[in-house]
Parts: structure tokens; sequence; C-alpha cells
């Protein structure tokens, strides 16, 4: 098709932790359906998800070792499907532990990005890159684009610091960490970059508890019922905002099935595959309703 004839695509991925495993599924199905892709913003796990999409690395590449739980656990020589978040591989990619102002160092994360990306700056990436964080002091969000003299892999590892679990990420003379905090997806980013269709994989799904055992399963699963239930709400505000600003726009949200990416444990091998393909059903749904899949 040619270019001129056709919507420029923005692909907008949110933050979500090992849930954020389900973009690489949303970026399977795109590439399936023929739905190409002219620019990419992210916020942190998703901004190392549309890092590596944006650098030319293809879908296939990046879910193929998740296939099988004995594939996830080999993934680039590391011993679980996230390199970044089991203790035996943070201390092998150098990441320590602090009492001050977060438990991890975010260095790690860096050191991976540096050494997996096939290439680490804005300008040489092939497609447009964004990557959202939050300025520590002042609150704000901040994108980081071409042009840039801060390497992708230094912006990503500042979105992905999350507080109190990373400390803050410094920057030429600035602190920054996550950027779901200042935005859950930040579309507004891709409609001003040019955008004439968004595809939104927002994963912060609340798990659908039908059987009432929810308050029963522990701290932790409420609290994280909670804070996707607020990244939710912020996203549908967003997108409502941004069809409000932008009308000729088309918003397509992918967003897993409630009972799909609830209360999945990405950190499992074996659930890191289920994670992936919800996503890619989910964006099946979507691009099949917007007339873009059969």
């Amino acid at each position: 098709m040619d270019r001129r004839s056709r919507k420029r695509v923005a692909f907008v991925a949110s933050g979500g932790a090992g849930k954020g495993l389900a973009h690489l599924g949303v970026l399977r199905a795109c590439e399936e359906a023929n739905v190409e892709i002219d620019l990419l913003v992210g916020t942190s796990a998703g901004a190392m998800a549309c890092a590596f999409a944006a650098a030319g690395v293809d879908s296939e590449s990046l879910i193929a070792p998740f296939r099988s739980s004995r594939g996830a656990r080999r993934w680039g020589g590391f011993r679980s499907p996230l390199p970044i978040f089991s203790r035996p591989n943070l201390e092998r990619l150098g990441l320590s532990f602090t009492r001050s102002r977060g438990f991890l160092r975010a260095e790690g994360i860096e050191l991976f990005l540096r050494h997996s990306l096939p290439v680490n700056h804005f300008d040489s990436m092939s497609k447009a890159l964004h990557v959202i964080a939050t300025d520590l002091a002042s609150s704000e969000r901040v994108v980081f684009s071409a042009p840039s003299t801060v390497t992708v892999s230094r912006a990503v590892a500042a979105s992905m610091c999350l507080p109190v679990v990373f400390r803050p990420y410094h920057i030429e003379g600035r602190e920054y960490y996550d950027g779901s905090i200042s935005r859950s997806l930040s579309l507004d980013v891709a409609c001003r970059a040019g955008a004439e269709r968004v595809i939104a994989s927002m994963v912060h799904a609340p798990y659908e508890d039908e059987a009432g055992e929810f308050p029963h399963r522990g701290m932790m699963r409420i609290v994280g019922q909670a804070l996707n239930a607020m990244a939710r709400g912020r996203a549908y505000m967003e997108i409502e905002l941004c069809r409000q600003a932008h009308p000729d726009v088309e918003i397509l949200l992918v967003e897993p099935g409630r009972r799909d990416a609830g209360l999945v444990n990405a950190f499992n091998p074996r659930a890191a595959w289920e994670v992936i393909v919800s996503g890619y059903a989910a964006a099946r749904r979507t691009l099949r309703s917007a007339g873009l899949v059969t």
C-alpha cells in the first residue's frame, strides 16, 4: 500500500510490570494483520517493548523464547522470562539493594538494554520512538525522543523506575522515575507526533472476581487490584480527552480480558506465555472490530 494513501499509525504501550509482556502479543497481532506502525510511545514496561520494536526487532524474535516454560527460563541466557525482575537475575545484572530511596538501582536495566538493543540512539531507530518518564523534582512528565543525547537504554531505565522498588534514575543532572506516575498511556504524544490511528495497548485490567474470593487473596493482590483500577480509570480519561482534542484520530484500545490479565503472574515462565497470548487475542479482537483483520 502506498504510504501516502494509508493512515499514519502509532503504537502506544502502558506500563504494567510483568503484564507488559502482553504488548509483545499485540505487536505480533499487528504484524500478522500487516498493520504497519510508524511511531511508538512507551511507558515503563511498555517502553521496553517499544524500544525493541522501534529498533527493528520483529515480534516473533521477541516472543519465540516464551513458547515453552523451558525456553522462557533460558531467554537471553537469564533464568526467568523477565531478566529485570527476579532476584538472581537482578544480582547478575549488577542491581543492588539499598536502604535509601528504593530497594534496587536501575543500572542493570540500562546494561541489559544497552547490550540487547541493535541500536541505542533515538536518531538511529527504524521507527520514531518516544519514551515517557516522570521528573522526580517537578513531578512533570518528560518525553525522551529524537533528537536527544540520552541513549534509549537510559531513557527506558528511567521510565521503569517504579517508586520504592527502584531508586530514581539520574540523567544529566535530573532524577527520573516511572512514567506511569504522570500518565497511563500518553496518547497525546502520539497525536501531536502526527498519528492518524493509535493502537493503545493498556494492560492495567483489574481482575474480575465473580466468586467473591478476592478479599481473601492477600494484601498485595488487593493493592494490585486497586492500582490497576486507578490506572485503567486514568487511561479511559486520557482516551476521552484525546478524542475531544483530536477528533480525526482513530483510537483503538487493546485491553486484555479481565479474566486473562488480572492475576496472571508473569514471573512464572509458564504464565508468561499466557500473558503474551492474552495480549495477542485482545489485539485480534480490536483489529477485527476495526475492520483491519478478518
